[in-house]
Parts: C-alpha cells; sequence; structure tokens
C-alpha cells in the first residue's frame, strides 16, 4: 500500500491537539471519524497507531474553516470580554 505524499504518522499529542481545538470530547470526535471514544484515547495514549486514511482525516479536520461547523455555536457567556482580543 502507498500512503499519499503527504502523509505524515501522527501521534497522539496531535490528535488531542486537534481534537481539542475542535471543542470535541474523545466520544464527539470518535462519532466524526468513525471509531469509539475508546480508540480515540488509545490513539491520544500512542497505544495504537491511527491509520492513514484515518490519519489523513484527521489533518484535514484540523486544518480546514468549514469544520467550525461542526463545533456548532460559540459557546462564550454574553458579554465575554475575549471577543475584542
Amino acid at each position: 500500500m502507498r500512503l499519499p505524499q503527504d502523509y505524515l504518522p501522527m501521534d497522539g499529542k496531535e490528535v488531542r491537539r486537534i481534537r481539542r481545538g475542535l471543542h470535541f470530547t474523545q466520544v464527539k470526535f470518535g462519532n466524526v471519524v468513525g471509531v469509539t471514544g475508546n480508540t480515540v484515547a488509545r490513539w491520544e495514549r500512542n497505544e495504537v497507531r491511527v491509520p492513514p486514511p484515518t490519519a489523513k482525516l484527521i489533518q484535514l479536520l484540523g486544518n480546514n474553516a468549514w469544520t467550525t461547523a461542526l463545533r456548532g455555536p460559540s459557546r462564550r457567556p454574553k458579554g465575554d470580554s475575549r471577543e475584542g482580543k
């Protein structure tokens, strides 16, 4: 099997960084990429490798603006002072 030229093996820290950046639980992230929350936890602990097609999907989720639609509306309280920063 040939891997895409732009494929880089994904470690648990990168999976966690992307998942947290999307504000997803492990279960919700697993639902989006087609695995269980337990599998996501095992990836994040580097117990099992992320399969190349799934790693590519995760990379795309972490790099595309359209994923903001998956996150849903912002959950910031009204009047949050961070909005202007």
